[in-house]
Order: C-alpha cells, then structure tokens, then sequence
C-alpha cells in the first residue's frame, strides 16, 4: 500500500488550520487551495491526503467529516479518529502509534511501501504532523470504555454450573449403562437423585437360589 504524504510536512499543520477557520468550499481542488494562501505544488499534494483521510471524496467534494472537523471543540478529535481508520494497519500492530518512535515507524512504512529513502521520510513526516493535530487521547478514552462495554454484554459461563453439568452428564451414562442404579428427577426443583443398589448374595452350590435371586431382582428391583 502507498501511503500519500507531503513533500512540504511543515504546511500541514498550516492547512488544517485554516480548514478550521474558514467556510466549507463546495469543492477542494488546486485553485481552491491558491485561493486560500497555499500556492506551490508541494502543498497542492495535500489534496490527497485529505482523500486518505475522507476529509473529501475522490471528487473533491468535503464529507461529513470535513464538517466534524471544522468545529474548535471536537475538531481534533475528529482528526484522530480520520487518522486511526487511515492508518488501520499501523494502528492494528502499534495501538499507539501516534507516540511510538520514529525508527518503529520507519521499520513499518519500510516493510508495507516500495517508497525509496525519501519518500519514507516524507511518509514520517506527514504521519507525525497529522498525529501533532489531533487529540488522541479523547478518543482513546471513548474507545477503551466502549470496549469495556462490549466485554460486558459477553455471557460469562460459570466454571462451578459447567463442573456440575459435567458430573450429571458423567451420572446419567454410569445409570444407563448399569441396571442397579436408579435415577430420580423433581422437575419442580431440578434435584436429581441416583439411587445405587448393591446386593450381596450368600454363597451356595445350589443353582435355583441364584436363579430364584435374580428372578426376584428382575420383577421387584429393575421394572
């Protein structure tokens, strides 16, 4: 991805301010930028990073956020969050770009453009310079409790509900795979009871005992 920058970094600030306190023009184009003091074509490239940042379509027509930005109160941080969705990659690796060294962000501008020496710089410059504008940390802020929020609405599983679950399915295969335990469930209360049976049985050569023992097992105990 190319990133667009100034080769004149030092306007930058100049331009954004006067955005500020001037009227919102019907559209930004070369001529309109001579007619508000900016007359070299250094500063004429500036047009298209008001297009990186949506201050203006690609026809040059001001956006919503050209209007956001205008305002002495909130403009700044209108800036930050314009920076932030520009520079969404930078932002995703280094969540706080705007204040990391100038050698982090020369290895990531370094990594994602072909642009040679020079232009790196300039990249630098233009991103540093917008970052001075802005008022990041308002928005931070905002960002961090809206997080929070969202964190909050995620349904906890309690670890106790799950062990418990866990050991009543862990009962309900130990009854269906032995016929002496019993299962008793209160769908009023949610208890469920198992019942385990073990029976002794006397030691004796005679056959019909143990069959007359089962036999009985079978009619009163497993029915």
């Amino acid at each position: 991805m190319n990133y667009p920058y100034s080769t004149a970094p030092g306007t930058i600030q100049k331009v954004l301010s006067k955005i500020q306190s001037i009227g919102q023009p019907s559209k930004v184009s070369k001529t309109w930028m001579s007619s508000v003091g900016f007359t070299k074509s250094s500063e004429h490239r500036f047009i298209a990073i008001l297009k990186f940042l949506n201050f203006i379509e690609a026809t040059g027509v001001p956006t919503e956020r050209w209007t956001k930005f205008r305002s002495q109160k909130t403009g700044r941080q209108e800036l930050a969050i314009a920076i932030r969705e520009a520079y969404a990659e930078l932002f995703e690796i280094y969540p706080d770009a705007n204040t990391i060294e100038r050698s982090e962000l020369m290895h990531f501008f370094t990594t994602r453009t072909k642009a040679g020496a020079l232009a790196l710089n300039h990249t630098i410059s233009t991103f540093k310079n917008l970052v001075s504008f802005a008022e990041f940390e308002e928005v931070d802020t905002q960002q961090n409790k809206e997080k929070e929020k969202e964190d909050d609405t995620i349904p906890v599983t309690n670890e106790k509900t799950k062990s418990h679950e866990k050991l009543n399915e862990e009962d309900s295969e130990k009854v269906k795979s032995n016929p002496l335990v019993k299962q008793f469930h209160d769908s009023k209360t949610g208890v469920t009871i198992n019942l385990n049976i073990q029976l002794t049985v006397p030691e004796t050569t005679d056959e019909k005992v143990y069959d007359k023992f089962f036999e009985s097992m079978k009619k009163h105990l497993l029915s």
